[in-house]
């Protein structure tokens, strides 16, 4: 029993400090006066004097170092006495501190709070927000202008809005877990992440009763048990992007845009040397988000899925760059009075689309607008300028893709690619589908149809395309759609629709500009109460000049 007390005792003391400890500061030396305006200075770019005259930013000593609060209810609370509604806004502060190697501590603990009312043409609408409690430990880098590293976490995060017709929407979010990585890249710029995952969310929306005969008088409920999501940039342009900010605050002439502005004409070589200095703004950019056990609630019915995903990735402006999207969706659930039991074997489960720009010469552009710019002129850009523009587009068009999709039902599977390029201003396509599980898809219509017009039209038209698809060796079914420059379109080399007309010049100025046709409609067409006859008729080839 001594042996039990000891060990427990012991337990206790060595778990104490851990449950005890509070989030805290680094530590560092107290901060003194000379420091606080020392600080103030380094922050004045960035803010602007008003913004200290008028209490909106302070800085004042800490025990931890400086005490940096952002209270701007002074200012929101002016604007309100001179239009309706009233906004109360809570402050927010950080404490930093100075290091050795010239970076800075940061840490906060202050929740983000805001409420009020807003007046608007349509009505009053009252809002609150409310994130918090929360804490965030980090270290800056005024040189990269980016955080070097930092982890925090939010409890919960709450928003509501209503208005005066009824209309409401509530949304909660349980803890989030956030961390920040940043490094300088040897060829410029920062190497940036920045990692959030999240639990419980929950949003219903309030639908108000129109009268007009619009859906409304209705509420559905949005959750997800999970969320994630993961940004990225390489070499961005964080301490040029800043810089850019600190001129455009104290040059606000350049916001404004006002031609003949004196001002304009004297700071705008260092404005166009700082718009340079962004380019080409980053190296590459990534973006993920997640959700995580989905379900859409609603008086039509419900919607699940177990996964739905974004992904995103960016170049910079370049003059080869590209864009791509893709979206996911896994174990898609749909579940409405409003949908037919046939369609079971059509509704997709899984859901996989990817969207590419490639080809894609925005530096030509950004290079000859650069060159070109004039804030001093009622048009910034020249003629010419936009001329060279439109012409590199035309001449180094990018090209759109398609890249392998998949779409999968109960009873068919999909595979989709494809492509789209602009040459002389003309478009041309093509796409690949791939089908396996087709003639289970129509089997099982079949025995759902029934009287069903529509379904016996679906089936109709399911095996149609299989009659013009290819059958693979591994029993799918392909179809290659060719869609040229020339209007023609052919599937798996078999030609549906011939090329456009081509129409001579002049060929359609028939030299009788003042007068109507005679038994012909303003807009080319026989009249529907005059039959075609050999004096109405349309030409069915072009007229020769």
């Amino acid at each position: 029993m001594r042996m039990i007390r000891r060990l427990t005792l012991a337990l206790l003391v060595s778990t104490a400090p851990a449950m005890a400890q509070a989030p805290s500061p680094e530590p560092a030396p107290a901060g003194t006066d000379e420091g606080a305006r020392g600080l103030v200075q380094s922050l004045l770019p960035y803010f602007g004097q008003a913004a200290f005259d008028k209490g909106v930013v302070k800085v004042a000593p800490d025990p931890a170092g400086y005490r940096i609060t952002l209270d701007p209810q002074g200012v929101v609370a002016a604007l309100a006495s001179k239009s309706p509604g009233n906004i109360r806004i809570a402050p927010y502060s950080l404490v930093v501190s100075p290091r050795a190697d010239g970076n800075w501590n940061t840490f906060s603990d202050a929740a983000i709070s805001f409420s009020g009312t807003v007046e608007a043409p349509e009505g009053s609408q009252t809002i609150r927000y409310e994130l918090g409690p929360q804490v965030f430990k980090g270290v800056f880098s005024p040189p990269l202008a980016a955080l070097l590293s930092g982890t925090g976490s939010v409890e919960r995060t709450e928003m509501s809005s209503a208005d005066k017709n009824g209309g409401k929407v509530e949304m909660r979010l349980g803890r989030i877990d956030l961390s920040a990585t940043g490094a300088p890249n040897a060829k410029g710029g920062a190497d940036i992440g920045v990692k959030q995952t999240g639990r419980d969310f929950a949003e219903t929306v309030s639908v108000p009763q129109a009268g007009d005969g619009a859906v409304s008088g209705i509420s559905f409920d949005v959750k997800a048990a999970t969320l994630a999501s993961d940004l990225s940039a390489v070499a961005a342009r964080t301490r040029p992007i800043l810089d850019l900010y600190a001129f455009m605050l104290a040059h606000p002439e350049f916001l404004e845009g006002k031609p003949g502005d004196a001002r304009l004409s004297a700071g705008q070589e260092e404005f166009k040397t700082k718009l340079r200095a962004l380019l080409p703004l980053w190296d590459d950019l990534r973006s993920t988000s997640e959700l995580g056990g989905i379900a859409v609630t609603s008086p039509f019915g419900t919607a699940k899925a177990a996964r739905f995903a974004g992904t995103m990735t960016a170049s910079g402006i370049a003059r080869s760059g590209s864009f791509t999207y893709a979206l996911g969706i896994d174990g898609l659930e749909l579940a409405s009075p409003a949908i037919p039991a046939w369609t079971a074997a059509l509704l997709p489960r899984d859901i996989a689309l990817r969207f590419k720009v490639d080809n894609l010469d925005l530096e030509t552009p950004a290079g000859i607008a650069l060159a070109d710019l004039d804030l001093t002129r009622a048009e910034p850009l020249s003629t010419e300028a936009k001329a060279r523009i439109t012409e590199a587009f035309d001449t180094n068009p990018p090209r759109f893709l398609l890249e392998e999709s998949r779409i999968r039902s109960r009873d068919l599977d999909l595979l989709l690619s494809g492509s789209v390029a602009i040459a002389a201003g003309k478009p041309s396509a093509s796409l690949r589908i791939e089908a396996a599980g087709l003639e289970k898809t129509i089997e099982s219509l079949k025995q759902t149809a029934g009287d069903a017009p529509e379904v016996n039209q679906l089936i109709g038209g399911l095996s149609m395309a299989k009659g013009f698809g290819k059958t693979l060796a591994d029993g799918r079914v392909q179809w290659i759609v060719d869609a040229a420059s020339d209007g023609s379109v052919k599937i798996n080399g078999f030609e549906i629709k011939g090329p456009d007309p081509v129409t001579a010049p002049g060929a359609a100025d028939d030299g009788d500009e003042d007068g109507e046709d005679e038994g012909i409609a303003p807009d080319g067409e026989v009249p529907m109460d005059q039959a075609p006859t050999d004096d109405n008729a349309l030409p069915s080839t072009p007229p020769q000049p």
